[in-house]
């Protein structure tokens, strides 16, 4: 199971880390608590507790991240300034 910290859920859900604590101390968001080496609680969460539109985006950064998915997809048959030259339509 992939557990993520309180930074990567943050940054997921747009977001800051101090409401993701929250949510994770007040059990509104699943999460195993473990203590640092400073003493204090470290909360990591399960990408299974995310909703699917959160744990979709996690998997396709990790994905691009590992080079399995292209970081931009280029059209075949269209070229960019096919698209920025406009069609005139005219009689001559």
């Amino acid at each position: 199971m992939d557990y993520l910290t309180v930074k990567e859920v943050a940054e997921l859900k747009g977001c800051s880390e101090r409401y993701v604590k929250k949510l994770a101390k007040d059990g509104k968001l699943e999460s195993v608590q473990e203590m640092s080496c400073k003493g204090r609680p470290k909360y990591l969460i399960p990408v299974s507790a995310l909703p699917e539109n959160l744990q979709a985006k996690y998997y396709k950064q990790k994905k691009t991240e590992s080079g399995i998915l292209p970081d931009k997809v280029a059209s075949e048959n269209v070229s960019e300034n096919a698209l920025k030259t406009p069609i005139k339509y005219g009689l001559k």
